[in-house]
């Protein structure tokens, strides 16, 4: 008998996003990587799950092995096919956390390889759980199960925590929108929370910006100054002990690797530049600013963001002052959810042109079509992303390139500032 020939199956565009999941203290102890074929013609659509899966676990994997700590977790959807094939045994136990589908066949073959799989140390997760009695054999071996909780009411999602409350599983809740909700599901019994609650402001009545975030701002407005040199800056950095001390360990970290200890901030100045030098205080800046349990992702988002929104100013062969611009463009587009406060009373404090602030708050089409652009990746909504590509004229290939580059980027001077 003849073999068949394989399936020929060719991407136009990859995307990988990754979402990160929080426990009951804000902190992000994990990140689920989620892949989506997006050609111009059909988004969103996956025609080959088992190959989506070995894209996300390579492509994904790889950038992220390097920039996580290893606490953290990968969340990676693997079909049967892979799961009775022992796919997942190409990636780490320690961090790898295997979701089985809602569409899964749940035959024996399934069942034994995810047993087997758990003895080597893999966590095992039910994705989109809804209650129904053909998991339960399945709910023994799982460590966490996932439950969407937006496309189920508050009672369905009530009576599936009450169903698992006796097992020794986790509860997962996807899809949280408001701080409400994450409230009412912690009282449920749920310890880890996905979805964009935590990038949303929750507006406090009557909130005004304090001091410290004042004064905060001020150095960001500060360092815009065109005729402000370098000694300037670091006669600003030098007011601030904390500042001082994070640019000196910043510059010994693995991330120069310089073959002489920094021990003076003129010497780093020196060795880095003006423009480096600025960059760095602008992140380190954002970085410390934040009243929300989550400050420290969002914080990671807008670096990302920034690096970002650079490289597609690049792509467009702006100018030095535009990609410069539009850096900073997105470094703040976090600011209210990290400031807990409207962007419209945020923008007052912010060294942007009138072009940029009206951007940040929906005012400028073109330059907000960006931030729609970065939010749909973010949230994996991939027919959106190409909506927006095609709104700002960039290919799904350049946007998905440079999106991968910076995550990569972003992870690294996250990882060096703190």
């Amino acid at each position: 008998m003849k073999d068949k020939a394989p399936t020929e199956v060719y991407f136009e565009s990859v995307f990988v996003a990754r979402q990160p999941i929080f426990d009951l203290f804000g902190t992000a102890c994990g990140y689920e990587l989620l892949f989506r074929n997006s050609g111009e013609s059909v988004a969103a659509v996956i025609n080959n799950p088992s190959l989506a899966t070995v894209c996300v676990a390579t492509c994904g994997f790889v950038f992220s092995q390097d920039d996580f700590e290893s606490a953290k977790k990968l969340f990676i959807n693997f079909t049967d096919d892979l799961i009775v094939q022992k796919a997942p045994k190409a990636l780490p136990p320690s961090y790898t956390v295997i979701e089985l589908l809602e569409n899964s066949s749940l035959t024996d073959e399934v069942f034994s390889a995810l047993v087997e799989l758990k003895q080597l140390g893999y966590t095992i997760a039910i994705d989109d759980y809804t209650g129904a009695d053909e998991f339960e054999q399945f709910i023994e071996i799982a460590d966490i199960v996932k439950v969407d909780v937006l496309d189920q009411s508050f009672e369905q999602v009530e009576a599936i925590a009450r169903k698992l409350g006796s097992k020794k599983v986790q509860l997962l809740a996807e899809k949280v929108e408001t701080n409400e909700e994450f409230l009412k599901l912690k009282e449920l019994g749920f310890t880890l929370f996905q979805g964009f609650y935590f990038s949303k402001p929750e507006m406090i009545e009557g909130r005004k910006i304090s001091t410290a975030e004042s004064s905060r701002l001020c150095v960001l407005n500060e360092i815009q100054r065109p005729d402000l040199d370098i000694e300037s800056v670091l006669s600003i950095i030098r007011k601030d002990v904390t500042l001082s001390y994070r640019l000196l360990r910043f510059l010994n970290s693995a991330a120069f690797n310089f073959s002489v200890e920094i021990t003076s901030l003129s010497q780093a100045a020196r060795l880095i530049g003006e423009k480096r030098l600025k960059h760095w205080l602008r992140l380190a800046v954002i970085s410390d600013i934040g009243s929300s349990l989550y400050s420290e992702e969002l914080c990671n988002i807008a670096i990302t963001r920034a690096v970002f929104f650079e490289a597609l100013a690049e792509l467009q062969v702006a100018s030095t002052k535009k990609r410069e611009e539009m850096y900073m463009f997105g470094l703040f587009s976090m600011l209210d959810a990290l400031l807990n406060i409207s962007m419209s009373e945020v923008v007052k404090y912010l060294p942007l042109n009138n072009e940029f602030k009206l951007g940040l708050t929906s005012g400028d089409e073109v330059l907000n079509s960006y931030i729609q652009l970065v939010s749909a990746i973010e949230r994996a909504d991939w027919e959106s992303v190409m909506v927006f590509s095609r709104q700002l004229n960039i290919s799904s290939e350049d946007i998905q390139s440079v999106y991968f580059d910076s995550l990569q980027e972003a992870a690294r001077l996250n990882a060096a500032l703190n």
